[in-house]
């Protein structure tokens, strides 16, 4: 664990940020006026659908549906790029990718980035507003020397087991001082990136134990490896192999159900003990993933460098004070939640940020107004420039080269039909593509993201454990 030697300063220009006064300030009573604990959990590489309350017939996330129906599911969520790093960075900053600068670092591959330090992030916002902070997370795409680590009191960036995560998570919510003031908790875990480990009772609750595939023969080589092993083993797990057939994908899913099971019992965990130190009445609990994961749809596994929607529609579920009950269908992207969370506390987001949709948080019956939908992909090896914009019922994904493809959006979940669509149709698709990254463009310019310096001699070998090995795809 790392304890931050003293707040730092948010770096911003005139106009980006204007900070309201905190629920609870210096000089407040302790207590007095106190707003809500938040715990924003993100669970890496989870799709919406395989969540039983978004409509997967299997019971993966009994924990997850009871939450959705203490508050609000957002039934289309969906996150701005298919990697781990540009999508968190796009949830703490309200930026884009192409605006933020931050790609995903396959290791052995570039030089490290970090965001601008003028980008005033999530956690030093709620930190600068009286806010108790605590990250705790893999680390991984999630280094500190990305700017992830900026605005938290103290840190537990490592690699390690989701019980390891939550006996460090007990020890620093119960280290927090009682002062009166709030706390805001980034729990972060790979647990249901691949490979799929779920222990052997969970998996038999889930998958066709006769199965004896390519798969199955993967999941006994690792379940019981060391994590040193697994660093040399896990980029292949998702390769395909000769004969692969439906039978192998089906088994696949179900092992990944598994593991997402095994997953939502860790939170329930998690919050079985944050409400026997923390008052969880006065607590919203958001959970949210930062891309999906895909199985063969359109012709690959695990998440490369794509943005068909099976990678990009996550889980959005919100529970707690001043958060309604409901379900809120229109879309809306994750890069919204930074403003969301400041405004249900009422602390003004910084003025570049992606909107809020907190009306619909507070009330689900009042949908937020429909906005155009983007995902990016931005400084990946090879440079293969992609985008997608979903607005008025129809979603355009821009490939690499002249083809363009239209589909119906979102009633095309898995993008399988694409739409007849002239010229008429598609021009005003890429002008607002094309404005999207002018804009972004120029942000960038005024606060680029700048080389890091990474000092941490394992971060190598926590990219290879979650599979970013040399000569991979984006996984």
């Amino acid at each position: 664990m790392s304890r931050r030697g003293e707040a730092p300063v948010v770096a911003v220009l005139a106009g980006l940020l204007a900070l309201s006064l905190p629920a609870c300030s210096a000089g407040d009573d302790p207590g007095a006026g106190r707003g809500p604990d938040i715990i924003l959990i993100s669970l890496d590489t989870v799709r919406a659908d395989r969540l039983s309350c978004y409509g997967n017939p299997a019971e993966t996330t009994p924990f997850l549906d009871r939450t959705a129906a203490l508050g609000v599911r957002f039934e289309h969520a969906y996150s701005s790029a298919p990697h781990t790093a540009p999508s968190h960075m796009s949830l703490f900053t309200g930026l884009d990718p192409m605006a933020h600068g931050i790609p995903n670092k396959p290791a052995g591959r570039g030089e490290l980035r970090m965001v601008n330090p003028g980008v005033p992030t999530l956690p030093e916002v709620l930190s600068a507003n009286g806010y108790h902070t605590l990250g705790i997370t893999d680390r991984g795409q999630l280094s500190p020397a990305m700017g992830f680590g900026r605005g938290f009191d103290e840190t537990y960036f490592k690699y390690s087991k989701f019980d390891e995560k939550l006996d460090a998570f007990g020890d620093l919510v119960a280290e927090v001082p009682d002062d009166g003031a709030p706390l805001f908790v980034f729990f972060h875990s790979y647990e249901c990136h691949a490979p799929y480990l779920p222990p052997l009772a969970v998996m038999r609750r889930f998958c066709d134990m006769e199965y004896r595939g390519e798969f199955r023969t993967r999941y006994d080589s690792l379940r019981r490896s060391p994590t040193g092993f697994l660093t040399t083993q896990a980029g292949r797990f998702l390769e395909r192999f000769p004969g692969m057939g439906d039978e192998d994908l089906a088994w696949l899913q179900s092992l990944y159900d598994a593991n997402l099971s095994f997953a939502d019992s860790q939170v329930a965990e998690l919050w079985r003990r944050w409400a026997e130190l923390r008052d969880a009445d006065n607590t919203v609990l958001m959970v949210v993933s930062d891309h999906g994961e895909g199985f063969g749809e359109h012709g690959f596994l695990g998440h490369p460098a794509r943005l068909e929607r099976e990678l990009l529609r996550v889980p959005l579920i919100v529970r707690g004070p001043g958060v309604g009950v409901g379900v809120v269908d229109e879309p809306v992207p994750t890069s919204g939640l930074l403003a969301t969370v400041l405004e249900l506390i009422g602390i003004d987001a910084p003025s570049h940020a992606e909107p809020s949709f907190v009306d619909a948080l507070r009330d689900p019956s009042r949908a937020p107004a429909p906005r155009a939908l983007h995902q990016q992909l931005v400084g990946i090896p090879g440079d293969r420039r992609s985008d997608a914009v979903a607005v008025g019922g129809v979603r355009l994904l821009r490939r690499p080269g002249p083809e363009d493809v239209l589909f119906d959006f979102p009633g095309d979940p898995l993008e399988q039909s694409p739409l007849e669509a002239g010229e008429a149709r598609l021009e005003p698709l890429r002008e607002a593509i094309s404005e999207r990254r002018r804009v972004g463009m120029e942000f960038r310019d005024r606060f680029p993201a700048e080389l890091a310096d990474p000092d941490e001699t394992d971060r190598a070998d926590e990219l290879e454990a979650l599979g970013y090995i040399e000569g991979a795809d984006e996984r």
